[in-house]
This record gives structure tokens, C-alpha cells and sequence, in this order.
């Protein structure tokens, strides 16, 4: 139970550190950490989470082709 509360101190003193040096801490409402506009903000993270989606989705129906067509010629 010990190493618990110390696991819990640790990783609350390095969130306490990030966001006091300014890093990925949390950020006031109505800001963005990188002086965008929240909306811009808004945008690149959906337009990065839909192609993150779209290239998993993809990526083994490619690797199921990639190999079919290797059994094929081979």
C-alpha cells in the first residue's frame, strides 16, 4: 500500500512540474497552449483523430492485400 501512495505522490508532483513550467499542463478556458484560436485548435485535432481512424482502419486490409497478392506471385 505503501508503493501505491508513493506511485500516486510521483505522479502527481510531475503534473504539478509540467504545468507550472508551462508544458502540456492544463490550459486556461477559452486558450490554446499553442496561441491558436480554439476553433483552429478545434479543427486539427478532429482532422488529426479522423486520419489516425482512417489509416488503422485501413492498414490491415492493405496488409491482407500486400500478402495475397505476394502468395499469388510467388
Amino acid at each position: 500500500m505503501n508503493s501505491f501512495f508513493r506511485l500516486a505522490r510521483t505522479s502527481f508532483n510531475q503534473t504539478k512540474t509540467i504545468a507550472q513550467r508551462g508544458g502540456h499542463g492544463p490550459v486556461e478556458l477559452g486558450t490554446s497552449e499553442y496561441s491558436l484560436s480554439p476553433s483552429v485548435h478545434a479543427a486539427i485535432s478532429l482532422s488529426v483523430k479522423l486520419s489516425a481512424f482512417a489509416f488503422f482502419f485501413a492498414y490491415p486490409f492493405a496488409v491482407i492485400r500486400y500478402q495475397r497478392s505476394k502468395k499469388e506471385s510467388g
